[in-house]
């Protein structure tokens, strides 16, 4: 079998930008030595959502999501990478595989479905990237802010009309070679870095419609950056002059606007031993903005996860994770932490020792909480060698959103953290329903044996006391924890506990978890209730739903409007298994019917299954909800254990989560 062709770069002080066909290999060496390969096998791209007749053609109000997607093999193991375009998923972190950290930029396949109309930007080869040491910053030194941001994050409705940013089509057919941020005309840009040269390249002075700057800056290490800013209203400094990082040296943001006052932002690397102009390498801004926004975070006092870079490990040797560097933010509580590891396992100790039983990729998350906020960081490992041969027990349960083990594939939304901590079950209750249903918990094992111990479980109480019991049923391969809260004689408030399962002989014996009771004073609102995507009652399988956030977007759901987007989720066509929005309503007991809102925007030829949990169990009912919007009607009890949740398993079309309307039966009971 003929090897792959193999590029070979070892991590210096500034970024590497490298572009790869399917086939190629990029062998990437640490600053400790250890070599990283990086092999992409194959790329595609995808329309996920579309209001134009044509995505090659550009219309007035034309809006257009899309996702890129590269399969690499990364250290012997298999990755999916996604790049969402024009949704907030746009703004992710960068992946970090054992201590690789990257920025799949973008694939060639995205210029079969949009044109090359609005910048330079299309990858010379099959996929583009950007890489780097995750122990280091994109480059030697802090960044200053570009512009003035009011918060370390960017908001996909900041990029012009939601829909520019870097790659994301133009009217939705032309792809955008840089990032937009509206702001008002006069707003102020800084050096971000130390520039060596800076000048107009184009002027209205000179003739030209509008006035673009580029600075430059060569590295000692012998890259060069090339950063430009559009729309400029004034230039402060002259030109051909160097300016030191923090200057101001323009006013933003005051010729050819079109629909909003904002700038274009562009960045270029040109590598050491290249020419910089003839071989730049084009990448999303969204990086520096990136960097921007750790520097600050770092030097500023907000709630902060931190995790320190775990290298590849062997199945069923213990792997050391650190949460060195977290800490709370001002005002906030001692942090408590929830590691999950990617593999069903998961701890609340600082700085866990986790061992995996089976080879793979695994993506390890930290999610710290101080009682105000939360926060969380995300790294991959590979694990190599035999699977244990032992037990190795795990909590499985397909009923709880905050169970659900990771996908490899998903990345963190930046500044997005988490509603929920992760494993974690929440009942509510009331004086008029003090029992809510119970929960069940079942115990499996990863390692080769299967055949348990029996688990013991200790109870300990953050708020009240012997509201909770949980309760091991079942023995040796077929255990199970039943867990059960009672708010009698609770006052209203929410009160919490942590539960370890011990099972001895096993590796990662202990299992723990957190239960939360929320008793409320209140009775249900009567009446219909209608519980909407953007609500406290609705949950979504992150990084793989789409809400499209564009300005005068003519497709609109139940609480979308003209300025902020469409009100609505979207799975953009993927039948993928595993992915599901859930919809939680708290209803007083009784018969209900179960609709879809009028005002979503389905298509004919959507159809997917939708599953309901009722009083009595659960069903699973096939739906077109364009010809109706009838779900059905059921039975619920008082308080928030029925749910309905759409599938994206088995759907044909769009699958569109926007509002779940429960209204009471004719006739009640």
């Amino acid at each position: 079998m003929r090897m792959p062709a193999t590029i070979v770069r070892r991590a210096r002080p500034t970024l590497t930008a490298v572009e790869l066909d399917c086939g190629e290999a990029l062998e990437f060496v640490l600053d400790s030595g250890r070599t990283v390969r990086l092999e992409l096998l194959s790329t595609s791209a995808r329309v996920l959502l579309t209001s134009n007749r044509d995505t090659r053609v550009e219309e007035r109000q034309g809006r257009t999501i899309l996702l890129c997607v590269a399969r690499v093999r990364i250290d012997g193991h298999e990755l999916e990478l996604n790049r969402f375009l024009c949704a907030q998923e746009s703004f992710a972190e960068p992946y970090v595989v054992n201590g690789l950290r990257f920025w799949f930029d973008g694939t060639a396949d995205l210029f079969e479905l949009i044109t090359e109309g609005h910048g330079v930007c299309r990858p010379r080869k099959h996929a583009r990237f950007a890489l780097q040491d995750a122990a280091r910053g994109v480059c030697p030194e802090p960044l200053h802010p570009w512009c003035p941001k009011d918060e370390n994050a960017i908001d996909i409705k900041e990029c012009y009309n939601g829909d520019d940013c870097w790659l994301g089509p133009y009217l939705g057919a032309s792809a955008h070679g840089g990032l937009d941020i509206n702001h008002p005309k006069g707003t102020p840009l800084w050096a971000p870095i130390d520039f060596d040269e800076q000048f107009y390249f184009e002027c209205l002075a000179g003739g030209a419609n509008n006035n673009r700057h580029r600075a430059l800056r060569t590295w000692p290490d012998g890259s060069a950056w090339t950063l430009q800013a559009h729309h400029m209203y004034e230039l402060c400094v002259p030109e051909h002059t160097p300016l030191k990082r923090g200057a101001e040296y323009a006013k933003a943001a005051g010729v050819l606007n079109g629909s909003h006052n904002h700038t274009h932002f562009v960045f270029k690397v040109a590598e050491p031993g290249t020419r910089a102009g003839a071989d730049d390498v084009l990448l999303d801004p969204w990086i520096l903005f990136w960097q921007t926004f750790e520097d600050a975070r770092r030097a500023g006092t907000e709630l902060r996860a931190e995790m320190q870079a775990p290298g590849p490990a062997r199945a069923g040797e213990p792997v050391a994770f650190s949460s060195e560097g977290s800490r709370p933010g001002p005002g906030g509580a001692a942090l408590k932490y929830v590691w999950t590891f990617g593999d069903g396992g998961c701890s609340f100790e600082p700085h866990p020792r986790y061992a995996y039983a089976r080879p793979g990729l695994y993506a390890a998350t930290l999610t710290v909480d101080d009682g105000s906020n939360r926060a969380t960081a995300t790294q991959h490992l590979t694990v190599d060698g035999e699977p244990y041969a032992g037990a190795a027990p795990v909590l499985v349960a397909p009923d709880e959103p905050a169970f659900r083990v990771r996908p490899a594939r998903q990345a963190d939304l930046y500044a997005r953290p988490p509603r929920r901590l992760p494993r974690t079950l929440r009942f509510v209750a009331r004086a008029s329903r003090p029992r809510p249903a119970a929960r069940i918990l079942e115990l499996r094992s990863r390692g080769l044996k299967h055949e348990l111990k029996r688990a013991a479980c200790e109870v300990a109480f953050e708020r009240g006391a012997g509201w909770l019991t949980v309760k091991a049923q079942g023995s040796a391969t077929s255990q199970e924890l039943l867990v059960s809260a009672d708010a009698t004689g609770l006052t209203p408030g929410l009160y919490a506990a942590t539960v370890r399962a011990m099972v001895g002989e096993a590796l990662n014996g202990t299992l723990p978890f957190r239960v939360e009771l929320l008793v409320k004073a209140e009775p249900p609102p009567p009446g219909e209730s209608v519980v909407d995507d953007a609500g406290e009652g609705c949950e979504a399988t992150p990084f793989f739903w789409v809400a499209p956030r564009f300005s005068k977007f003519p497709v609109r759901g139940f609480g979308g409007d003209e300025q902020d987007g469409g009100g609505f989720l979207s799975n953009g066509g993927r039948a993928e298994p595993g992915e599901y929005v859930r919809f939680t309503p708290d209803l007083a007991a009784g018969a209900y019917e179960v609709a879809f809102h009028p005002l979503t925007p389905f298509a004919p030829g959507d159809a997917f299954n939708v599953r309901v949990r009722h009083r009595g169990g659960a069903a699973t009912v096939r739906v077109q909800p364009f010809a109706a919007r009838r779900i059905g009607r059921f039975e619920f009890d008082e308080g928030c254990d029925g749910f309905v949740e759409l599938l994206a398993a088995g759907s044909a079309g769009q699958v569109l989560a926007d509002a779940v309307v429960f209204t009471p039966a004719i006739g009640g009971r």
